[in-house]
């Protein structure tokens, strides 16, 4: 089933970045000059000053898109305006452009292993293997061809990148090439469906990042707007870093729900009034023991889920089998019922294991039930500390497990 409200999170940032530069660059002729100016070094900041974030973050993908992000700013800024042989500008301009589709959905498909691994070098070798290509191409093979040979070899590359398989009208308004236009919406149609499929993060950014570097091309020739959509391009992947960053600080991994650092952010905002419940997976040990530690975490992932749907609350993950649920407005008598109810629906639904052999063959599906016991209290007045509740609610917690489990009970 398709979680619209992820796949909107997710496609919110990179695509609203393009259409703001778009937005932009419409009325870029209204701006005062100095606009024009700043926009160049934006764009700088954002594919150059991203890389070492990247890095740091350990996402060696993000860092050779802004590196393939700024070959094609030097290219479309710098190169191309300055290039007098109108052939080398039409080469140029036609290997990059269709080229880059293909690299951006390569890096989809990719693991981040490390910039300076053997992994991270390869990568290099292969942008740089694509630009000393091209430039091989544009330059007639150099002095390695005769004159005839490597001009032949332009009017084939040429003929290929500059290809009109389609009616005259499907590229009529932009300078952008029909096979380049085609690539740039096979990639776009499969990272859509990378996001939607798999809530994949990185995609996103890198459909935003396609769809403006594509539109920096259309762009050519006006300096200004090329750095609006390639400092979009580079901030859809800034964007992406910084929400990578925030999720594995207040994220659970295993889960997916808000961790316990999320949990202590959040109740510095907490008034005057709340609860706090302390939830722990009854027998957790025995059945980890029993099943093994990945079926244990698939019991966890299926609490936690349970726990999230907990009306008025939010969960957080406490550590281990525990988990914490927050309610900022409610009192005891309100909250309750809300643990009964979620207490009620882990219970409900029987969890199944399959156990395999040595042969990894499925044997047998076995069905068990998990429960859980909760704790709840609530902030007296006078009581200042959230740390002294949450242990209050741990207290309650107790109280439930010595009452025969799969209980909730109030402190």
């Amino acid at each position: 089933m398709v979680n619209a409200a992820a796949v909107g999170r997710l496609l919110a940032v990179p695509l609203g970045l393009f259409v703001a530069a778009a937005l932009a660059g419409l009325f870029m002729n209204t701006l005062p000059p100095s606009a024009g100016e700043v926009a160049p070094y934006a764009a700088w900041a954002a594919l150059a000053g991203g890389m070492p974030l990247a890095e740091r973050f350990r996402r060696s993908r993000a860092v050779f898109v802004l590196l393939l992000g700024c070959g094609v700013f030097l290219l479309l800024y710098n190169v191309l305006p300055a290039l007098g042989d109108a052939t080398r500008v039409r080469l140029w301009y036609g290997i990059v452009l269709t080229l880059l589709p293909c690299n951006l959905l390569l890096f989809a498909f990719l693991e981040d292993r490390g910039v300076f691994s053997r992994w991270g070098m390869g990568m290099l070798a292969w942008l740089l293997g694509q630009f000393m290509t091209a430039a091989f191409i544009v330059r007639g093979g150099g002095v390695l061809l005769a004159t005839s040979l490597g001009r032949t070899m332009q009017r084939a590359v040429e003929g290929w990148v500059y290809a009109s398989p389609l009616p005259g009208w499907f590229d009529s308004w932009t300078p952008l090439t029909q096979p380049a236009l085609l690539l740039v919406l096979l990639a776009a149609v499969v990272l859509v469906v990378r996001v939607v499929r798999l809530e994949d993060g990185f995609s996103a950014s890198l459909l935003g990042t396609l769809l403006s570097l594509t539109a920096a091309f259309h762009a050519v020739g006006n300096g200004p707007v090329v750095s609006l959509f390639v400092a979009a391009a580079g901030a859809a992947q800034l964007t992406a870093l910084f929400r990578d960053s925030y999720s594995m600080a207040f994220v659970d991994e295993l889960t997916e729900v808000p961790s316990r650092r999320a949990l202590m952010a959040d109740a510095k905002k907490l008034g005057g009034s709340y609860c706090v419940a302390m939830a722990d997976v009854d027998h957790f040990k025995a059945f980890n023991d029993t099943y093994g530690h990945d079926v244990g975490d698939d019991v966890l992932r299926m609490v936690a889920a349970r726990l999230a749907g907990v009306d008025g609350g939010k969960v957080y993950r406490y550590g281990g089998e525990e988990f914490t649920i927050l309610f900022p407005r409610l009192g005891r008598a309100e909250a309750r019922p809300h643990l009964e109810a979620v207490r009620e629906a882990v219970a409900a639904i029987p969890f199944r294991i399959r156990t395999r052999n040595k042969s990894a063959k499925v044997v047998r599906d076995k069905s068990v039930t998990v429960t859980v016991s909760i704790g709840l209290a609530q902030r007296e007045d006078g009581e200042d500390d959230f740390e002294s509740v949450l242990k209050k609610a741990d207290k309650a917690l107790y109280k439930a497990k010595k009452a025969g489990r799969n209980k909730v009970a109030l402190l």
